[in-house]
């Protein structure tokens, strides 16, 4: 499926889901599998050409021009998101070859530490590729209510911070949004591992969901150092990074994933520790969704 028809159809299926009359969507030239009449047909410009509307009723001149809004800001971060993982795939086949070389070289000096030390590096540099590769990789969007994930990361990482002598705690609702399991696990656990580090024990993290008229709101807070206000207007530029290690790709990766679902990710201003902010606009209904 092209980038362009899965933006299409991730669109068609929530608009359809918040009870938006749209029978299909098309963009460009493309026509193919659409109603061959309608009385309820409406184009409008966009960055990426022509998109014409099927509806099965009348509708008000507002809901074209977002659903046009909607398919031009998706497609952009969808290319932007297959470009990244094209260069991040093409960084990665290199670094495979190198690491064979130096398999190869190891196997022929047997003793030679710093060639030892350099394989292990390259390797640990592939296992990065692979996870950043993982975090641009197009995943389907789907009905969502994000509690049960987060419930089940809570569990797993309360033991593991329980012996770091830190406290987790939640407030959880439940909110149905547009979004993908895999992928808001991992912004999620990004923001967990961030404020692990950043914790000189004891010290709390907490995960507080909230229903904000129309938005949901999932605040990961910690008892940290904060962040300093220099440091926090480059957070999510790529790449950036105030650890010794790390390919300072997390969060410009993590808030793109939030906004490929319309929502956002943002440092809110904290006396004490770092408080992020996930912002994912809510979805009526749970009919036939992935909890």
């Amino acid at each position: 499926m092209d980038v362009f028809h899965q933006v299409l159809t991730e669109i068609l299926q929530w608009a359809k889901t918040v009870g938006v009359g749209i029978v299909a969507m098309s963009l460009a030239e493309d026509h193919s599998g659409l109603p061959s009449s309608t009385d309820f047909v409406v184009e409008q410009e966009t960055r990426w050409g022509l998109l014409t509307m099927y509806f099965d009723q009348p509708v008000t001149p507002q809901i074209p021009v977002l659903l046009a809004m909607l398919v031009e800001q998706r497609a952009e971060h969808a290319t932007l998101l297959v470009l990244l993982a094209n260069t991040v795939h093409d960084a990665k086949s290199s670094l495979t070859v190198a690491s064979g070389y130096l398999e190869l070289l190891q196997w022929k000096h047997p003793d030679d530490e710093y060639l030892h030390r350099a394989a292990k590096q390259v390797l640990q540099l592939d296992e990065r590729l692979e996870e950043i590769l993982g975090g641009v990789v197009e995943y389907p969007t789907t009905l969502l209510d994000p509690s049960p994930l987060i419930q089940q990361l809570a569990d797993q990482w309360g033991p593991y911070l329980q012996k770091k002598n830190i406290a987790l705690q939640t407030n959880l609702v439940s909110c149905w949004v547009m979004a993908e399991r895999k992928r808001l696990a991992q912004v999620i656990q990004h923001l967990l591992n961030n404020a692990t580090e950043s914790i000189l024990p004891p010290g709390v993290i907490r995960i507080d969901m909230k229903k904000n008229e129309d938005w949901l709101e999932i605040r990961v807070e910690d008892t940290g150092n904060g962040v300093d206000p220099v440091v926090a207007t480059r957070l999510f530029s790529a790449p950036f990074t105030t650890k010794t290690q790390g390919h300072g790709l997390g969060l410009f990766f993590s808030r793109r994933i939030i906004e490929s679902w319309g929502g956002s990710l943002e440092l809110e201003p904290s006396t004490m520790g770092a408080v992020f902010l996930i912002r994912l606009p809510t979805v009526e209904s749970g009919v036939g969704a992935d909890g």
